[in-house]
């Protein structure tokens, strides 16, 4: 009886694991109905800026674009590759998600912009970040981007602006130039404050670092009136604060005896 019964016990417990591996085969040969529909990709379409010598000056290479839903963009990459022989110090570029919603199309376009010469007084450290000729660029805009109640059918990309070392740009300049030049304008406005302040507390650089180590919002009187202004100041003052924690007060002090 005990061993019929043993028997029984072992058998069923036989058959329970081979159902369970053949349920984990099933699980990790058939995708899941969810991921089926949504990790799905689209397209990205580049827009080359028009060749110089039957050369794209700056050339744009992008991948697929991952959906985490059908109305959800999750990442893809672009690669900038730079065909001339100057560097490159800045570029915008404007995205562009094409999507149906109630069966009309629409987009949303948004500009990203890098920028590795905010300000002179940073001009040597951003030269290590230019894009060197023949070399390349790799970025991945930030995500997710979600619509509501639309779905993303492809992305297209294309340059709006370039600046080469010699202040040279082309490209369409439809907006981004615009951003980056608030940008500069706050950054020096920055200094120009931190300069006033310098002068009226007898040429002290620790002024200047309890300035730069306060929070990150503007102080008022710098009369920052956008966006653009204010990201500026911030980028100066993240700059400043690191050549400080990096090189000491003697590096403020070249920025603020010329």
């Amino acid at each position: 009886m005990y061993k019929s019964l043993n028997f029984r016990i072992c058998l069923r417990l036989a058959i329970l694991g081979a159902l369970t591996v053949c349920l984990w085969q099933f699980v990790n040969r058939v995708p899941a109905r969810g991921f089926m529909q949504t990790g799905r990709k689209v397209s990205v379409e580049v827009r080359q800026l028009p060749p110089q010598n039957g050369v794209v000056p700056v050339e744009l290479k992008c991948g697929m674009a991952q959906l985490s839903a059908p109305n959800t963009m999750q990442n893809y990459s672009c690669i900038i590759g730079n065909n001339t022989n100057k560097k490159i110090r800045s570029f915008s570029l404007i995205y562009t998600d094409v999507n149906e919603q109630d069966g009309k199309e629409f987009k949303a376009s948004r500009f990203i912009t890098f920028d590795m010469l905010i300000h002179l007084d940073f001009k040597e450290s951003s030269t290590d970040k230019s894009i060197p000729p023949g070399g390349e660029y790799t970025l991945t805009p930030a995500g997710p981007t979600s619509y509501e109640n639309a779905v993303i059918k492809k992305v297209e990309v294309e340059l709006d602006h370039v600046e080469f070392d010699d202040g040279n740009v082309i490209g369409p300049n439809e907006g981004g130039v615009k951003i980056i030049t608030r940008r500069r304008e706050g950054a020096a406005k920055y200094k120009q404050w931190l300069m006033q302040k310098y002068d009226g507390k007898d040429r002290s650089e620790n002024a200047i670092v309890l300035l730069i180590q306060m929070a990150p919002d503007s102080p008022s009187e710098l009369g920052l009136v956008d966006d653009g202004l204010e990201q500026g100041a911030e980028m100066y003052r993240v700059l400043l604060l690191k050549r400080y924690n990096t090189f000491g007060a003697a590096e403020l002090r070249k920025l603020f005896d010329r």
